[in-house]
């Protein structure tokens, strides 16, 4: 199973000559752009790619922020609050307007309220907590590894295992796991405070909760298993031998720190591999069923997948092939040492082979079509939250930007173009400075500053200088707050 999970990777993360042509394209856009302030990136399958608003804000405000000082609220560029001096953790709930942190000298679980201004201690002893849309009660781990759930109507705790494992969650349920005498058992816990069990399984091999919590998947001695979740009810089960989840591992590099996240920690899933190379379709259902379908056999490698319209990209006997849900086609012959990159917003598969031929194949329901869009590639990223793609000549002096098959852009390389919510206008990063890009015309921000956060529309851009945090909205620049100590780590979690 390990070897075969190398090959489904190997194009997606483990190619260390790519990975490292990537990581040194953005590793210093990146120093300017998160180095003071960052917020923690979607651990989730990041829905936020497909909302299309590249690595900005949808709003600037509410915006929360830590510095040396504390955790601090800024209801707007005028109203900037300061919540406690210290916090661990902080998360943001749009939807409340709720604010949630470890004090670290506890450590105690606290939520700020912004509406009221007020700061509330809902338990101690809190290491590790855990959100569910529904505020129920919050799950948390204390500092001796107990999993255990603070109640909000009784404002109790209450112990539910000794030397748990959280091991994924998703949008209403948690799983975590037990040590047992003969072998480790995997449990789901609600927003409710039920635990359910749902079998032996090996807790060094990855726990995924599918798209709506509708399955839980895991490994055990006899391999994968797969079973179905109706309202915290086991369904059917399903067991597929040495296999592997097929989840897409395109690599995107930026500041996707900036951008919302959801109560959703599940995987979309539509397909698995097999150590055997039979790839099947996997559906489940919301009555709690599983059903499976073969699709082809003697697939040795996947390069990408879009589980949410049940489209997997892989190559079979030296053919690239495609398949929706279980239906397969043949496209065309893969090349020798190409590079692969599946972008799932649109579905469009780029292929970059060793003479510098950037290729890209669209693939539509029922159909698939190829052109070729440069001869002198040297590498290609892609750009996080946008559908655009990003090739660089093999001299690496130049960078040409695609939308699918469409060239819309051509920079110097020492450039970073920022997106928002539009494909054509940017925020520009070079030499420390920062200039607003729109209709092709250039508006410098500022100069000698570091990119904080900006929004959709490319309204308002939150950038430091000089120690000081800065807004500049619309031509007008606004003193946000005093940022000489600046610190790191802050959450955004919006739920509309």
């Amino acid at each position: 199973m390990k070897q075969n999970e190398r090959k489904i990777v190997t194009k997606k993360s483990l190619d260390r000559r790519r990975y490292f042509i990537i990581f040194a394209s953005f590793t210093a856009a990146l120093l300017v752009v998160v180095a003071i302030f960052q917020l923690v990136i979607n651990k989730k399958r990041a829905d936020w790619l497909a909302g299309d608003l590249g690595t900005s804000r949808d709003q600037m405000f509410p915006l929360v922020f830590e510095t040396g000082r504390g955790l601090f609220f800024a209801e707007n560029e005028t109203d900037v609050r300061q919540i406690d001096d210290a916090a661990v953790q902080p998360v943001y709930d749009a939807s409340l307007g709720r604010v949630y942190y470890i004090f670290p000298d506890s450590p105690a679980l606290y939520e700020y309220n912004a509406n009221s201004n007020t700061r509330v201690k809902l338990c101690e002893n809190v290491a590790e907590y855990f959100l569910f849309k529904e505020r129920t009660m919050i799950p948390f781990v204390d500092n001796g590894g107990s999993l255990r759930i603070y109640d909000y109507n009784k404002k109790t705790t209450a112990l539910i295992a000794e030397n748990a494992l959280v091991l994924a969650v998703g949008k209403s349920f948690l799983a975590y796991g037990m040590p047992a005498d003969d072998a480790d058992i995997l449990y789901l816990l609600n927003y409710n405070g039920e635990s359910v069990e749902i079998g032996s399984f090996d807790s060094a091999l990855p726990v995924y909760i599918w798209q709506e919590d509708r399955a839980v998947s895991y490994y055990n001695e006899n391999g994968l298993n797969v079973t179905a979740v109706n309202n915290m009810r086991k369904g059917t089960g399903a067991c597929f031998g040495e296999a592997e989840v097929i989840i897409n591992r395109a690599v995107y590099e930026g500041n996707g720190e900036c951008t919302a996240e959801t109560f959703d920690g599940c995987v979309a899933v539509s397909h698995i591999l097999t150590s055997g190379g039979e790839l099947i379709y996997v559906k489940t259902g919301l009555s709690g069923s599983i059903k499976t379908e073969s699709v082809s056999e003697n697939v040795t490698e996947v390069l990408g997948a879009n589980p949410d319209s049940g489209i997997a990209v892989y190559i079979k006997a030296g053919i690239i092939h495609y398949c929706v849900k279980a239906k397969e086609s043949a496209l065309f012959e893969a090349a020798p040492e190409a590079e692969y990159n599946f972008v799932p917003a649109n579905n469009c598969l780029y292929m970059l082979e060793e003479d510098g031929t950037l290729s890209a194949v669209i693939i539509n329901s029922g159909n698939a079509t190829k052109t070729v869009l440069d001869y002198n590639c040297g590498s290609v990223r892609l750009s996080p939250g946008k559908s655009l793609v990003f090739a660089e000549s093999a001299d690496g002096k130049t960078v040409k930007t695609f939308l699918k098959t469409v060239q819309t852009d051509y920079f110097p390389a020492d450039e970073v173009h920022c997106y928002g919510k539009s494909d054509s206008n940017y925020i520009m990063l070079r030499n420390g400075s920062v200039d607003l890009a729109e209709s092709g015309e250039y508006r410098r921000v500022a100069s000698d500053c570091e990119l904080v956060a900006f929004e959709k529309n490319l309204n308002r851009i939150l950038y430091r200088k000089d120690g000081k945090l800065y807004l500049y909205s619309e031509g007008n620049v606004t003193e946000l707050y005093n940022a000489e100590d600046y610190a790191v780590a802050v959450k955004i979690v919006t739920e509309e």
